[in-house]
């Protein structure tokens, strides 16, 4: 189903704030009709000049006086005038400092977008509009680079009563070169040298400032710059508007990462320290690679399993595998330890002193750490300590020093236990919080190869928890295409698009929910645990539309229908929920029964 934005009121209250100094698309009286043809072959649209026309007041411009009128060209210019018509240029004279500060006896001429153009597509037209007093605009619509009807360009010129200039841009793309600025005339300025409007620049004492484009520097697409009288007699230059293109961006997060890892991490050893000492946690296998991590499980003395424990991993930052004798453990032919505290089912993980949450996440080989920058070579510390039996496999970091550490209040003692039925114990005995070597603990599993960070959790207060195995997911997503663009004639057909669906019902194949479109956003999120919803932020401020998806995929979309006519800057916000049953996901989440992706926020523009 497509819906439209119908809350036209609402659209107005919540643009962002936008003031009449940018482009303005609609134009004003049209004087196409009035035009009149300058050379004896070229038709008006073509090489074409207004009459005398009245600004409605006094235009003041340094060095040169007042001007009450002005006379357009169909060329990107205006010549300013007392009455009759001033001295012009020849024909097809544009693009040029010579051209633009002009010979002596000629007068001022103001000029945002001066080449060789034509009005040949349908729908171009140069039009005046003016607030008496104040201010008076020429608006070029639709005009072309001469002979071709690709890429059209508006722009306008705005004349103040106070002696400011605004020239302001469209979205304008810039085949060639072009020329724009305002000069005294008269032949003043003709060695100035160019400037660059967008970097605010300071003028001197001639009134003349210019910059010449090419299709390369061309930059001011969707921008409006003002020329200020200073008080030298030149001009200064500020953008008072730069409008940005439609615009999705996306914001927030979904719930749940369904991932087949599992962590805690601390920052420092001083944090782990007393959290971890004299406990453990033990993984017991669920079925198909996927596990069931609870509290509990004992430290085993070091020795009470083989009464001579083989010393390994024995040098700093090191790895060694050992291969199984008469221990086993599920998909693997032996340990490798590491000496910061980790086993790996096979050899190929970073043994590096700096560990961190992506390297448990992301290393190649299936690893359980406790893993801490530790070194054994230090004279005084403890050794890594290998056992093995039918019924047990374990390895103790038997009181090993923290890497730059310097006595025995550096010790850490920890050990990771593997069973044959494919269950491990990771349990600690005192651990120093001294943190000589600057690293802290992560504490976790993780598969082979990269995995979804679904975020740390708390093992005394989130135990039991499941961790998946194939079943690995990322949480639901939402993204939108195309850029919600409205101009006054047409609107854009915006697809939101929701990736990761859980199914209604497990087995099910059926994913359903909504697109909540709303006119507010809620930026760091409201969190949804007291619904039942732990882990879910809704991220709009309320419910304006919404779009109901269905289907037997987890990818479906929605329509949404932005209309013609929305004022520049409007922002829409949207966020998916999915309907699920409750406490259905894998680690029995959300009693609420929905889940929730990311938002996306959408800026409209009229480009």
């Amino acid at each position: 189903m497509i819906r439209t934005f119908t809350l036209v009121s609402a659209v107005a209250a919540f643009a962002a704030s936008v003031s009449a100094q940018c482009f303005n698309g609609t134009g004003g009286t049209s004087i196409a009709g009035s035009l009149i043809a300058f050379t004896g072959f070229d038709p008006a649209h073509d090489e074409g000049r207004s009459p005398v026309t009245a600004l409605g007041f006094a235009f003041p411009m340094p060095g040169a006086g007042t001007f009450t009128d002005c006379v357009i060209e169909s060329n990107g210019l205006i010549y300013l005038a007392n009455g009759v018509n001033p001295p012009f240029l020849g024909n097809y004279a544009y693009g040029s400092l010579a051209n633009l500060a002009g010979a002596a006896a000629t007068g001022p001429r103001i000029a945002p977008y001066w080449r060789d153009i034509w009005a040949m597509p349908a729908g171009w037209d140069i039009t005046t509009s003016s607030v008496p007093g104040v201010s008076f605009t020429v608006t070029w619509l639709n005009t072309c680079n001469y002979n071709t009807t690709a890429t059209p360009k508006s722009f306008s010129a705005t004349l103040y009563s106070n002696g400011e200039v605004d020239f302001a841009y469209s979205g304008i793309v810039v085949e060639t070169g072009t020329f724009a600025g305002l000069s005294v005339g008269n032949a003043v300025g003709g060695a100035q040298p160019a400037s660059n409007f967008v970097a605010n620049p300071v003028g001197g004492t001639v009134p003349l400032m210019y910059e010449s484009f090419t299709a390369a520097n061309w930059d001011l697409s969707s921008k409006t710059i003002r020329f200020s009288p200073n008080v030298v007699g030149g001009y200064n230059v500020s953008t008072v508007c730069s409008q940005v293109a439609a615009n999705h961006s996306t914001y927030g997060g979904g719930c749940y990462a369904q991932t087949n890892s599992v962590y805690q991490a601390w920052a420092t050893a001083s944090a782990a320290a007393p959290v971890l000492a004299n406990t453990a946690i033990t993984f017991t296998p669920t079925g198909g690679g996927g596990y069931l991590v609870t509290n509990g499980g004992a430290f085993l003395p070091v020795g009470s399993v083989q009464a001579v424990p083989t010393i390994v991993a024995n040098g700093d930052d090191t790895q060694t595998t050992v291969p199984f004798t008469v221990g086993s453990f599920p998909g693997s032919a032996g340990l490798s330890i590491c000496s910061n505290g980790f086993v790996s089912l096979a050899a190929g993980n970073s043994t590096t002193w700096n560990q961190s949450t992506a390297l448990l996440l992301n290393d190649p080989q299936t690893s359980f750490r406790t893993a801490h920058d530790m070194n054994p070579t230090i004279v005084g510390s403890g050794q890594i300590k290998y056992e093995e039996s039918a019924s047990v496999t374990m390895v103790t970091w038997d009181g090993v020093w923290d890497y730059a550490g310097t006595s025995a209040a550096d010790a850490n003692t920890m050990q990771i236990q593997c069973y044959p039925s494919g269950q491990v114990v990771i349990a600690w005995g005192s651990l120093s919080p001294l943190g000589a070597s600057g690293i802290g603990y992560y504490v976790g599993y993780s598969p082979g190869g990269a995995s979804i960070d679904g975020g740390a959790i708390d093992y005394a207060t989130q135990l039991p928890h499941v961790v998946l195995s194939s079943a690995a997911a990322a949480p639901m997503s939402l993204s939108a295409t195309p850029a919600p663009v409205s101009t006054g004639g047409s609107g854009t057909l915006v697809t939101y698009t929701q990736s990761n669906i859980p199914e209604a019902a497990p087995s099910s194949g059926v994913y359903l929910g909504l697109t909540i479109i709303s006119i507010g956003q809620d930026l760091p999120g409201t969190d949804l645990s007291f619904l039942g919803m732990p882990g879910c932020n809704l991220h709009v401020t309320s419910l304006d539309v919404t779009l109901a998806f269905v289907g037997v995929s987890n990818s479906l979309t929605t329509l949404f229908q932005i209309p013609a006519g929305v004022p520049y800057g409007t922002q829409l916000f949207a966020q998916s929920a999915a309907i699920i049953v409750p406490n259905s996901l894998p680690n029995g989440q959300n009693a609420f029964g929905a889940t929730l992706s990311n938002a996306v926020a959408s800026f409209i523009s009229t480009f």
